[in-house]
């Protein structure tokens, strides 16, 4: 399904709402997302079947978004707190993250990313490019540099998101 679960329901709560979803920028933004999320974790997995999809998704969105307490950490992998924390504990046991009690509040746990798992990402990065490249091969010159141009400003403008 283009978009994923949570776009289908966004879109279908907005047409509830009677709000022009397809025409909204949220909605593309979602859809978009969900897309380029599906093919870039396909092509990872594809590298590093060690780990699972849900550690995976952990690992990198602790490598581009940052340290999470394990509330974000299941948040970000839209799953439960004990889903999340079956998904961190091999990672943890591994070294490619780590655990520690929040210094505010000693009842939040944050989880981030460790050099080993960094090293662990970038290992098959050069590869990852390689088969993403060859992926868009199959679009034309005019489409790849809109895709290119499409990606550096949707980079620029959600990171502003972030701050």
């Amino acid at each position: 399904m283009a978009g994923g679960h949570f776009a289908t329901a966004m879109r279908d709560k907005r047409a509830r709402k009677g709000i022009g979803v397809e025409d909204s920028t949220a909605s593309s933004l979602l859809e978009a997302v969900s897309m380029c999320d599906n093919v870039i974790k396909r092509l990872v997995m594809g590298h590093r079947r060690a780990l699972t999809k849900s550690q995976m998704d952990v690992m990198l969105g602790l490598r581009f978004i940052g340290p999470m307490s394990m509330t974000g950490v299941s948040e970000h992998l839209a799953a439960s707190k004990e889903q999340a924390t079956r998904a961190v504990a091999p990672l943890v046991e591994a070294g490619y993250v780590e655990r520690r009690r929040s210094a505010e509040n000693y009842r939040v746990v944050e989880v981030s990313i460790t050099e080993k798992g960094r090293r662990y990402l970038e290992q098959d990065r050069i590869e990852i490019l390689r088969e993403v490249d060859d992926l868009l091969s199959v679009l034309d010159e005019a489409d790849r540099q809109r895709l290119g141009e499409a990606s550096r400003t949707m980079r620029e403008v959600v990171s502003k998101l972030r701050k």
